[in-house]
């Protein structure tokens, strides 16, 4: 886990969402569901920051936001 990356990420997604304005091209996002042993391993306080991160691109945006990963999760196999 990295900030700076967390922080490259964002300029990425603000360039790809004004790219699509001036296109008009209308963006969904989507977070897929992950499976149980995903989700043990994960450091939830950098999910939650890179979250926080993400929600404040998204704010003013018309941009849908499908969120899966706290709806569903996979079973192991």
């Amino acid at each position: 886990f990295s900030d700076a990356l967390i922080q490259e990420n964002k300029k990425c997604l603000q360039e790809i969402i004004a790219l699509a304005e001036q296109k008009n091209i209308q963006l969904i996002f989507f977070i897929p569901p992950k499976s149980n042993c995903y989700l043990q391993f994960r450091n939830q306080l950098n999910i939650n920051y890179a979250r926080t991160v993400l929600d404040s691109v998204l704010q003013g945006a018309n941009i849908a936001l499908i969120d899966l990963d706290e709806v569903y999760n996979f079973p192991d196999s």
